[in-house]
């Protein structure tokens, strides 16, 4: 009998089983963070059936999740003089939302960097609405637990939830996890920061 503690590996094998296939979207978008935010609005608008699912209740990774603050990136600062937006598209979008709801503030500089404050809890409702306007669908605590291949490509992925588990047979797979969920259970290369090195977590609070 093995021990609390002890490093003794077991294994057990799991029955077949036959998977329900829950849907076939023309895009599938794996987490709900900025980036899936963007790619399964912009799906949507080009016209394809999108569907994207989310470990949390809610939208926004990090900018919801965390209280991150601020958004950075959008403008930048050169030789000490803060030039004007330097990304546009959907983050305008979410901008323009978020200021109908008394939710973001005007840029404040902090050293070399520019930060735009905004109300990480009313960012969800903003980030629900955007993908409901766009006529995209999420499914919220739904993981991506595997995924088969067809050669190169990703032909399903495999979710689990309070549902149990099922199949989603998408035509195109974006993997926004943060965590390239998706792409290492395909067999793609990942590597983890800069040679092993990653940046120092960080909180923040209110």
């Amino acid at each position: 009998m093995d021990t609390p503690g002890s490093t003794a590996r077991r294994t057990l094998t799991e029955p077949a089983r036959e998977l329900p296939v829950i849907a076939e979207p023309d895009v599938l978008v794996v987490g709900g963070g900025p980036a899936g935010l963007a790619a399964a609005c912009a799906a949507a608008r080009a016209g394809a059936r999108t569907l994207l699912v989310e470990h949390y209740g809610f939208l926004g990774g990090t900018l919801t999740m965390v209280t991150l603050g601020g958004f950075c990136g959008i403008h930048a600062v050169v030789d000490d003089e803060r030039l004007g937006r330097v990304s546009g598209g959907l983050c305008v979008e979410l901008e323009e939302r978020l200021a109908a709801c008394d939710a973001i503030r005007p840029p404040k500089r902090h050293g070399r960097i520019v930060g735009v404050p905004y109300d990480s809890v009313r960012l969800r409702r903003v980030a629900d609405e955007m993908i409901a306007a766009h006529g995209a669908h999420a499914n919220f605590h739904t993981n991506a637990a595997a995924v088969q291949v067809d050669g190169a490509r990703v032909h399903a992925v495999i979710v689990e939830n309070k549902g149990g588990r099922a199949a989603i047979v998408p035509r195109v797979v974006v993997d926004a996890s943060g965590d390239a969920d998706v792409a290492a259970r395909a067999g793609a290369r990942c590597a983890i920061g800069d040679a092993g090195h990653t940046q120092y977590g960080s909180a923040m609070f209110r």
